[in-house]
């Protein structure tokens, strides 16, 4: 005979819930964890890349004492740290006062999949000038 008050194994489907909840959100977090690294990673490229070409002073105008940059000299070391770094160089302009690069990367999603991002485009953005001091 089945008593009513038998409450054995009530809590089992609860606690199954729970578990798949918890996992949802774990995988969650770590995505969110991972696009955070992508973007830091992108983030520090970009940065290095522009630093690295607002260093291509021209010689000549250095020389007269006006610091100025080499802007075809530039454009090729900053594209080419970015490639380095194996990210796509979106975007590189110079001038003959400042570097700006755009550094692109794609981001290929796990847990975020089930909501409908499967890549997620990383582009940052950094400029650098050249300075004396």
């Amino acid at each position: 005979m089945i008593d009513a008050r038998d409450e054995r194994g009530s809590m089992l489907p609860a606690i199954g819930g729970l578990l798949v909840v918890g996992l949802a959100v774990l995988g969650l977090c770590l995505d969110v964890a991972a696009l955070h690294v992508t973007y830091v990673r992108a983030s520090t490229v970009s940065d290095a890349a522009a630093e690295a070409g607002a260093a291509m002073i021209d010689e000549a105008r250095l020389h007269a004492d006006e610091v100025t940059l080499d802007p075809v000299e530039a454009q090729r070391i900053a594209a080419s740290v970015v490639a380095d770094a194996g990210m796509e160089p979106q975007e590189v302009d110079a001038t003959e006062s400042e570097v700006c690069v755009s550094a692109h990367t794609a981001h290929r999603t796990l847990a975020l999949t089930f909501v409908g991002l499967r890549d997620v485009n990383v582009v940052v953005r950094a400029c650098a000038r050249p300075v004396t001091g």
